[in-house]
């Protein structure tokens, strides 16, 4: 074209224009022509300025706003991780291995030897696996339709349970606002969303393989093993091992921690109580409760002689540590998983084998069995004291017996909650030492939650029992069903127990648990289908 020709025609003018630049193809799913696409100065100054203004904030306030701070970090992190685009990658391998990991940690390893950076929350071993645990498991979710879809399919096996803790942690959401410390309560709520809600989902889709029931249960034998060793230990010189002998970057001076290291007692024997990892001795005496049914489990259904002599040897050994706990709640918690599995037991062996002569005598004779232990938990002294309590534990009860009708006054005049981690200032009872206390989570779950969140979350778990047990009787002999009992009996006792115990160390491994009996449920359903089809393919 020459410069004397050259006008303002419409060609002309189009090729003056500036041509739009072709976006690159690999980032193709993120590229769209929008306003900040066609205002970047604009979008450039508005990012110097937040950035500047984090800066300033945090060079001023120094650590102290710094956990507020990083909550848009987080939101924008799980944007971009549900905006991810689709292409089927799952980190099933790391999900599985950090999810073992994240319950050893939790079987060995005491929570309060972390390492501590000002004001920010302790990074535990815990939390250490759990954070990488669901941010692959979000991830995995955000990029395979597949992944989520086997996920629904399960859940769906047994819906009210999904259903009921979706409307908990909604609930639990709503009554932030309610909460006279927000921002505590939004970090409670955090730890929940990833240490209750995202574990019991990994658990819906790690025990989709049949076979990683029985290394789930292998794992928690041996954190049951290490516990009691440790117990044994604790109890033979009177104070945790490692006390006085914590790496300096390991010690956080805190005192709590200063009050969990000095060791537990009950004030009128003077007696040592054994805690082992846990922070009390009653979380050590839940823990063994919780996983006593899985050990059980190994006595009847070992693969080999070994197997079940060792398991018939940890029984007594765990009998022995929860004695030194000098906790009801490990006895009654025992008593549970022992019956409970003798009965369910026999009762599925008559179910199969109509001919058997014992299976029927041991069913009816459980009423009078149970009977006889219940006179003799009101006659015997050391019977009555292990399970009803009594004289050195009169205190214990009477400040049960207070808290609960101080927490359902409470509730009554405010229904809706108080927001969640917030239930035992609220509640306001203090201990003989001074410190605020509150002892059954059944009022401190109806303190944070409400009456709607209350019957949410225990719905959720009698949900799972009332399913799991009509499935239990369908299961039949098959090994990846099998753990469908000991798995219901963890369950019972952790719905037990928390009516004297408002203490959450053990609550992954309980919502952990109720995933098992979801997939447990869902391949017992399977299995069903699998059969009619093959007995339909057979007629035809």
């Amino acid at each position: 074209m020459q410069w004397r020709n050259m006008t303002l025609t419409a060609p002309n003018r189009a090729w003056l224009r500036r041509r739009p630049k072709r976006s690159a193809d690999k980032l193709a799913p993120y590229f769209q022509h929008g306003f900040w696409g066609r205002h970047k100065i604009l979008a450039n100054l508005l990012l110097a300025f937040i950035a500047a203004f984090y800066g300033f904030v945090f060079g001023v306030t120094a650590t102290v706003f710094l956990v507020q701070m990083l909550v848009p970090v987080a939101i924008v992190t799980i944007l971009v991780v549900g905006l991810l685009p689709e292409n089927g990658v799952v980190f099933e391998r790391s999900i599985s291995t950090l999810f073992f990991a994240f319950f050893l940690a939790l079987a060995v390893w005491p929570d309060y030897l972390a390492f501590a950076f000002g004001s920010l929350p302790w990074i535990t071993a815990l939390r250490l696996t759990a954070i990488p645990l669901c941010l692959l498991f979000l991830i995995s979710l955000s990029q395979s339709s597949t992944y989520r879809s086997s996920m629904m399919e399960r859940l769906d096996a047994a819906a009210p349970v999904w259903k009921f803790l979706l409307v908990y942690f909604a609930v639990s959401l709503i009554t932030i606002v309610f909460s006279d410390k927000p921002m505590q309560s939004v970090n409670k709520f955090i730890i929940a969303v990833y240490a209750w809600g995202v574990i019991f989902l990994v658990a819906v889709q790690i025990f989709a393989n049949p076979l990683r029931a029985r290394t789930f249960a292998y794992l928690l034998w041996f954190g049951l093993l290490i516990s009691c060793l440790v117990g044994l230990w604790e109890f033979r010189i009177s104070r945790v091992p490692w006390a006085g002998h914590i790496p300096s970057f390991l010690k956080i001076e805190d005192e709590m921690v200063a009050r969990v290291l000095s060791g537990a007692s009950r004030a009128a024997i003077g007696e040592h109580r054994v805690q082992g990892k846990f922070t009390t001795p009653l979380g050590m005496a839940e823990f063994l409760a919780l996983v006593t049914p899985f050990v059980i489990h190994f006595v009847i259904n070992g693969r080999n002689l070994f197997e079940k002599i060792a398991a018939s040897l940890t029984l007594p050994f765990v009998l022995f540590v929860i004695d030194k706990t000098d906790s009801r709640l490990g006895v009654v918690g025992f008593i549970i998983a022992t019956f409970g599995y003798v009965f369910f037991w026999t009762l599925r062996r008559w179910q199969r084998n109509r001919m058997t002569v014992f299976a029927p005598l041991i069913v009816a004779a459980y009423p009078a069995m149970m009977a006889v232990l219940l006179i003799a938990s009101f006659f015997i002294t050391r019977l009555k004291n292990a399970i009803w309590g009594g004289g050195a534990y009169e205190a214990s009860t009477v400040a049960r017996q207070n808290q609960m009708a101080e927490g359902i006054d409470i509730v009554i005049r405010q229904p809706w909650g108080h927001g969640i981690g917030r239930a035992a200032e609220t509640l306001g009872y203090t201990n003989l030492d001074g410190f605020v206390t509150i002892d059954t989570y059944y009022v401190s779950i109806a303190i944070e939650a409400g009456l709607v969140g209350f019957i949410a979350y225990y719905g959720a778990f009698l949900a799972a029992m009332i399913i799991g047990a009509k499935h239990l009787l369908k299961a039949g002999d098959r090994e990846e069903t099998s753990w469908m009992l000991p798995a219901l009996l963890s369950l019972g006792n952790y719905f037990v127990i928390k009516s004297i115990l408002s203490q959450q160390e053990n609550h992954p491994l309980a919502f952990a648990t109720l995933g098992l009996v979801v997939a447990l449920i869902h391949q017992v359903n399977a299995k069903q289908v699998g059969a009619k089809s093959e007995i339909s393919i057979r007629v035809d």
